[in-house]
């Protein structure tokens, strides 16, 4: 009915804006529009039906509610029978399997499980402790998730949902543990790390950029293509003296240059505006001046007061020569 009174609507409005503008509609032109409206109608419905035919021919059966080699994921999955047998016996292979020791998993378990449990009346759902082993090996190995799905008894579309709720889940659980608050002691502590370990004073960090590459994106053209000859999408980083990311921008697109993601990530924004709560310089009494905190990065960056890159030129004197040995030899924590 409803398309019937949308029939009648639309005409009364027509026939309203024909009377305002001083022309009324005729009896015979009346019996004209309507009889033109009818047929309009019914050839849409006729098509509507008609397509609904044929999509309910090419629908197809299923053959199963769930795979057969899916239904005894409880006797042959790994969740199930592999890897309870290398917790209990084997915990070298355990974290070789998982790149982690069955503490820090439980510990880990226990942060995110509520945010990742799911639960469902209709159907027995995947546990919260399966879904992180699955995510932990996929991120372990790089294998594929149809891989995966075999290892698991678990359907591939599924894996695939469980690998992002479960790396979301796992991001904004662990950032606040991994990623300290950026204040004046926080700089203090990376830079005497780095004269420590790496004897290059004052720095707080090595800055680096990576080409991740990745299968071109559809409808994209050239938007990720880069000068290596390939698609790849931009992991820049800033590496503390122990190898250990403080600071990382995901997602760039790889036709760009380091430079440019540098510039235009939030952290190139927080740098460039002065934003970063540096300490006050420190006066040095060999060099008889005020040494400020720096990054250390290479050409691809902007040089300025706080980040330092390697001199270009090839004939350069002794000093120099050493800087650059120096300076490449605390950027092999970023070296990505």
């Amino acid at each position: 009915m409803a398309p019937v009174r949308s029939l009648i609507r639309n005409y009364m409005l027509f026939a309203l804006q024909r009377s305002s503008a001083g022309c009324p509609v005729s009896r015979e032109d009346e019996g004209v529009l309507k009889t033109l409206a009818a047929y309009n109608f019914l050839k849409r419905e006729s098509l509507r039906l008609r397509t609904l035919v044929v999509l309910a021919k090419r629908r197809m059966k299923r053959r199963w509610w769930v795979r057969p080699i899916f239904a005894d994921r409880k006797m042959a999955g790994a969740w199930f029978s592999l890897i309870p047998v290398m917790k209990e016996f084997d915990a070298e292979v355990y974290f070789n399997f998982l790149r982690m020791t069955p503490d820090s998993f439980d510990w880990l378990l226990e942060l995110i499980g509520p945010v990742i449990s799911k639960s469902c009346d209709r159907r027995e759902v995947i546990s919260a402790g399966e879904r992180l082993a699955i995510t932990l090996r996929y991120m372990a190995s790089g294998d594929s998730q149809v891989s995966l799905s075999y290892l698991f008894r678990v359907a591939d579309c599924t894996i695939s949902q469980i690998v992002t709720e479960t790396t979301a889940a796992i991001w904004y659980g662990l950032k606040g543990f991994v990623f300290e608050p950026i204040c004046e002691d926080f700089w203090r502590r990376k830079s005497a790390k780095f004269e420590s370990m790496w004897n290059f004073p004052m720095c707080v960090g090595a800055i680096d950029g990576k080409h991740c590459f990745v299968q071109k994106f559809p409808m994209m053209g050239s938007e990720c293509y880069n000068y290596k000859y390939g698609n790849s999408l931009i992991l820049l980083a800033i590496s503390d003296a122990k190898y250990k990311f403080i600071i990382v921008d995901v997602g760039a697109r790889g036709r760009e240059s380091d430079g440019g993601v540098f510039a235009r990530s939030e952290f190139g924004q927080l740098f460039l505006n002065d934003q970063l709560r540096f300490p006050p310089a420190v006066f040095n009494s060999e060099l008889d001046c005020n040494l400020p905190y720096v990054f250390l990065g290479d050409a691809a960056f902007p040089g300025g007061a706080h980040l330092l890159k390697p001199f270009e030129n090839r004939y350069i004197p002794p000093e120099e020569h050493v800087f650059n040995y120096r300076l490449s030899r605390a950027r092999r924590v970023v070296a990505l």
